[in-house]
């Protein structure tokens, strides 16, 4: 499947370019889609959640807490889904960065369970988060990572 509307037609056997100059000129092309899309795609959502959480940390009303609390973690889940989609994409082009530094596990787990406990919950299931105590509190990792 290819990219941007790339089409197959055109590829090594449609113009007689190798199979490798086609990948690369793919690849150049996924790369200019990655620049210039990311931050497009990004900067709305987190502008929507900084929002949602400005307005969560306003307003006193606990209904109206519990709906900017929900909106706040669907928007969570949407944005690691896109990260998820641009990050494949940096994959295939060899550009995804790691990035390891001393991190507390507990945090980065409790992290992860608030976003999947309400997905948990809106199936109606239950569930529970449990770390071993021999589990070190400070790991090195990439927490970005880890929370995709």
């Amino acid at each position: 499947c290819d990219m941007l509307g790339v089409s197959n037609a055109a590829g090594p056997a449609g113009n007689g370019r190798s199979r490798a100059a086609y990948r690369s000129s793919n690849r150049g092309v996924q790369e200019k889609f990655l620049a210039k899309f990311s931050n497009e795609i990004r900067n709305p959502i987190n502008s929507l959640l900084g929002n949602i959480e400005m307005a969560a940390i306003e307003n006193k009303d606990y209904k109206v807490k519990d709906h900017l609390s929900n909106s706040m973690v669907n928007g969570e889940i949407l944005m690691h889904l896109i990260n998820n989609i641009l990050d494949s994409g940096k994959i295939e082009v060899g550009q995804l960065e790691v990035s390891y530094q001393p991190t507390n596990i507990y945090e980065v787990m409790e992290k992860v369970w608030s976003i999947t406990c309400e997905m948990i919950k809106k199936r109606g299931l239950y569930g529970r988060l449990t770390i071993n105590k021999t589990v070190p509190k400070i790991l090195n990792l990439d927490s970005y990572r880890v929370i995709q």
